[in-house]
């Protein structure tokens, strides 16, 4: 799910929450105390409910850079040689590379 979509989704719940709240409380004959459990229930639900699309943007973009990275990896190793295999066909001994190295 895009962010985009995510956040109209989130809007329109939000929205869908509030009119019905307000429908509610002009329509149902209850007391206030009885309107005001409705209203925590109610809002409790929008709690969990955002709580559970966050948790999934979480899940969604942990996964997303997952695989980004091992797409990432796959190209390096595909595209770039082993370091060892790139100079293994230098052919120089370690006894060159030391007497060059005292020749300093």
């Amino acid at each position: 799910m895009s962010t985009k979509s995510s956040v109209s989704t989130f809007f329109l719940a939000a929205g869908a929450f509030a009119g019905g709240v307000i429908t509610g409380l002009m329509l149902a004959p209850k007391s206030g105390r009885e309107s005001r459990e409705w209203i925590h229930n109610q809002a409790d639900e929008v709690a969990d409910w955002v709580d559970s699309q966050g948790k999934k943007a979480v899940h969604d973009a942990e996964e997303r850079v997952r695989h980004l990275k091992e797409d990432v990896e796959g190209n390096l190793k595909k595209n770039f040689p082993d370091l060892y295999e790139a100079t293994q066909d230098f052919g120089l001994r370690e006894e060159e590379l030391v007497n060059e190295r005292d020749d300093e």
